[in-house]
């Protein structure tokens, strides 16, 4: 998937996190059970163990893509997301960059960055990428255009899903937004960067 200069950069910045990850782990188990609510050393073992698990379940593509968003996303999304939700996001995006209509098209680190990549903003984050996908796709059909035209579909397409509505509560995701039709700006920019990312466009 990678070439291999930018994947050895990937690989390095995942074992940093995971560096990090066992300094905590050490440090829990100096510090006792009780010190962290719901973050002892058992936490951070299980944690450990489901990441590595499940990088060596993954075909080789996907454990690249699974390292990579390991290795870019912050600590907290580390401890606070299963490695599955993660997984479906490497899987969607190894299928976008062998399958997608813009296949070949996006340079790798762009398409790690602004394609693979699961976070926009501080929005909760779920499992929305193959679902926003097919969505657009159902609605706009396979058109073989250029990257601009696809763009201008998919923000017709988030234009019709959800509408502006001023709000002061909790952040909603882009599948919640999806779900409710109305949201404020703050929401309705992740919704329409996570559909273009859905399609394999650089957002």
């Amino acid at each position: 998937m990678f070439s291999s200069e930018y994947y050895s950069e990937i690989k390095a910045a995942f074992d940093r996190q995971m560096a990090l990850l066992e300094d905590r782990i050490q440090a829990a188990g100096q510090q006792g059970e009780g010190l962290v609510p719901g973050l002892g050393r058992n936490f951070l073992l299980g944690k450990k163990e489901e990441i590595l698990g499940a990088l060596g379940k993954c075909t080789q593509q996907e454990a690249q893509a699974l390292r990579f968003l390991y290795s870019a996303m912050p600590f907290s999304d580390l401890l606070d997301y299963p490695v599955d939700l993660f997984l479906a996001y490497a899987r969607h995006g190894v299928f976008l960059w062998n399958q997608g209509d813009f296949a070949g098209r996006v340079p790798e680190k762009i398409f790690a960055n602004y394609v693979l990549h699961y976070r926009v903003n501080n929005e909760d984050i779920a499992d929305v990428r193959k679902f926003f996908h097919d969505s657009i796709l159902e609605a706009a059909g396979r058109q073989k255009g250029t990257m601009y035209e696809a763009a201008v579909e998919v923000n017709y397409w988030c234009a019709r899903e959800a509408t502006y509505h001023a709000s002061d509560g909790r952040t909603l995701g882009p599948l919640t937004l999806f779900r409710n039709v109305l949201g404020r700006c703050g929401e309705e920019s992740p919704l329409g960067v996570t559909a273009l990312r859905s399609v394999g466009i650089p957002a």
